[in-house]
């Protein structure tokens, strides 16, 4: 891969990590979800969005790992996205 083609691909808004991508995306429903219940305690089988629900366990899931100083996908700028949602 050429640096200009790299060059191209990104000024079209190319994403180089899907995995990041989804994230912010679950992240952005999980905001939608706090505004309407005032509260991000989204159950693991929220039948309105059933991935949302397996999501947020799975964040739940990283944050303990993380701070049991295990290998863990959590990170602190996706903590501090996290805590600023509630």
């Amino acid at each position: 891969m050429t640096l200009s083609r790299i060059q191209k691909l990104e000024s079209l808004g190319f994403e180089w990590s899907s995995h990041g991508t989804l994230w912010e995306d679950r992240l952005s429903e999980l905001a939608d979800y706090r505004k309407m219940h005032q509260h991000c305690n989204t159950p693991r089988c929220y039948s309105e969005n059933i991935k949302l629900g397996t999501w947020v366990g799975t964040q739940r899931t990283n944050y303990r790992l993380h701070l049991e100083a295990k290998p863990s996908p959590m990170t602190l700028s996706r903590i501090q996205a996290l805590e600023r949602l509630g």
